[in-house]
């Protein structure tokens, strides 16, 4: 195994990919996944032992007989011939690479809006997949249709379920299940249970009832009414480390607390003694009770809540002490936390976000011994910049310099002013993943993360424009387009100004060349991901690549580039080349 002073390439290691690819079948993945940064053949043959999986969605619908009950008659997939591959076509080389498996099922209000089946076994986001398409229906099967008379009944839901059940090398499950709108003719489709069965059932049955599945990962989003069958009876799982659930229900009149007190914690409870990771998403259901209930959990490290302990006008102190209180019952064995808010913070406007949505501050007054990865993923809106909410966030960070490795601020886009305050307040010799943002990027952004964090590996970075700024009075930091500040027209001709917004090319222009000034060949940076906010140039693609390449070639040790290996990126000379390489 390699170790981390050793992350340059190597002559002995710098073969040509058929031989790695041929000295890959000795390795292990965990092995094989960390030899991605060694050449670009190591790359491209360790990417798919990193990003193993198959992502199965369907699109169900349910037919309305003239009444608004629901009344499955059977159960049925439609396969549209000739246009793409059959899961029964997948090769055993194609089955046997899979690790994770999320099956995904959604509401099609369209009887003919077609479901997808992908098999993942490439490369991070764009994966080259075999794909079929197919649609599902609670209802007879379909008659061929005189328009579209290729549609026919192909395959039911117990034999996909049998082309689940041969996936037994995955590890990590995902069941997820999208119910109607509540405001349609189908919104009694939640009350009846047997509907929740004929969809899920048998892919349960092939996957958390089958022995010779090795799960350490299972996440169930679905409503509390189909716990059921789900646990009953309860499965257990040699070897069970994360678990995610949503608590939310699909009928009003639901008993919540009593669905979590019999179907949920006896589960819990079960593998307590292996579960390491915790993903709670509430996102309309107050989890007081869940967490007063569940328990200690003596082999606890991660903590994920998902809509936990954001909006005050639903929670109680009650609920807070809840979760403070499970909280502090796993002050010592707890090493990553997350926080999320999905969803409700597009609907409220961003002045009330600081009051209503930042969490309690007393559940980070609480000292975590060991903590390494802090993710702040619950208020993306706080990118205004807000002073008091940044002040909360330094005011916890402080205790954790000797312990955190990986600091995760998703959203957060202050001042430069108040960025470089924040990383004078996490300078650490050992941070490796930061993501952040800034209004502005210019050269001193990197040069001053590299003084202060000499060991990061791994940076996500939102920003809106690059280039110079200017101090002026007051000690603050402000852009160019403050000062007013235009190009003579032979200026702007010379830069290549084509539309009335000389700033933005002149700083674009100034960052590029600021950059071949710039040299960080000590810097420990691998993995570069950027993200721009100002897409209101009709350039910003290749204002976008042309930023990426220009920190590229100021700093040789990054290999990975928005998921991209350094030289495939540095080959782009358009936006279209770098599309086609995705």
């Amino acid at each position: 195994m390699l170790s981390k002073q050793h992350r340059q390439p190597h002559g002995y290691l710098d073969f040509p990919y058929d031989v790695c690819e041929y000295i890959s079948h000795f390795l292990c993945d965990d092995d094989l996944r960390k030899l991605y940064f060694v050449s670009r053949a190591w790359y491209e043959v360790s990417m798919p032992a990193r990003y193993k999986g198959a992502a199965l969605t369907l699109y169900w619908g349910i037919k309305r007989n003239h009444s608004p009950k629901i009344i499955p008659k059977g159960s049925s997939l439609s396969n549209q011939p000739g246009v793409y591959g059959h899961p029964s076509q997948y090769t055993p080389e194609l089955i046997g690479c899979i690790r994770t498996l999320k099956l995904a099922f959604k509401d099609a209000t369209h009887a003919w809006t077609p479901g997808v089946v992908k098999v993942e076994a490439n490369r991070r986001n764009e994966i080259r997949a075999q794909m079929a398409r197919v649609g599902s229906w609670l209802s007879n099967p379909l008659k061929p249709s005189p328009r579209r008379p290729c549609h026919r009944p192909a395959m039911d839901f117990t034999q996909l379920a049998t082309f689940v059940q041969n996936l037994v090398w995955i590890n990590d499950l995902t069941v997820q299940v999208v119910w109607p709108a509540k405001n349609s003719y189908q919104e009694d489709a939640g009350s009846d249970p047997h509907l929740y069965k004929s969809i899920v059932q048998p892919f349960l049955s092939a996957t958390l009832h089958n022995p010779g599945f090795n799960l350490h990962s299972l996440t169930l989003s679905m409503p509390m009414e189909s716990w059921a069958f789900v646990f009953t009876p309860s499965p257990r799982i040699n070897r069970l480390e994360k678990l995610g659930i949503l608590l939310d229900k699909a009928k009003r009149e639901t008993n919540a607390d009593l669905s979590i007190s019999e179907f949920l914690l006896p589960f819990i409870q079960q593998h307590s003694e292996s579960l390491h990771a915790l993903n709670i998403m509430s996102p309309h259901l107050n989890p007081a009770f869940f967490f007063e209930r569940v328990g200690h959990l003596p082999a606890l490290r991660t903590i994920e809540a998902r809509g936990t302990g954001t909006d005050n006008s639903r929670e109680s102190p009650g609920s807070r002490a809840s979760l403070r209180g499970f909280l502090l019952q796993h002050r010592e064995t707890i090493t990553q936390i997350t926080w999320r808010f999905d969803g409700v913070e597009k609907q409220l406007h961003w002045r009330r976000l600081e009051q209503r949505f930042w969490f309690d501050p007393g559940y980070h007054m609480i000292h975590f011994l060991n903590l390494r990865v802090l993710e702040l993923r619950n208020l993306p809106q706080i990118g205004l910049g807000l002073p008091r909410t940044l002040a909360q966030i330094r005011r916890v960070l402080p205790s954790y310099k000797s312990t955190l490795t990986g600091l995760y601020l998703e959203g957060y886009s202050p001042s430069l002013d108040l960025l470089y305050a924040l990383l004078s307040t996490i300078a650490s010799p050992i941070l490796e993943h930061l993501e952040i943002g800034s209004r502005d990027l210019p050269r001193e952004v990197l040069t001053r993360m590299a003084e202060q964090l000499p060991r990061l590996r791994v940076l996500h970075f939102t920003y809106r424009q690059v280039g110079r700024q200017v101090l002026i009075s007051g000690g603050s930091f402000r852009s160019y387009h403050k000062l007013d500040l235009w190009l003579s027209p032979e200026d702007q001709v010379v830069l290549g100004v084509t539309e009335f917004r000389p700033l933005y090319t002149l700083r674009h222009w100034q960052f590029v060349h600021d950059m071949k000034t710039l040299g960080l060949p000590e810097w420990a940076l691998e993995e570069l991901y950027l993200k721009t906010t100002n897409r209101e140039q009709r350039s910003w693609e290749q204002d976008a690549l042309e930023v990426g390449k220009a920190i590229l070639q100021s700093m040789p040790r990054i290999i990975l580039i928005n998921g991209l290996h350094r030289d495939s990126y540095l080959g782009c000379n358009s936006v279209k080349d770098l599309k086609r390489i995705r």
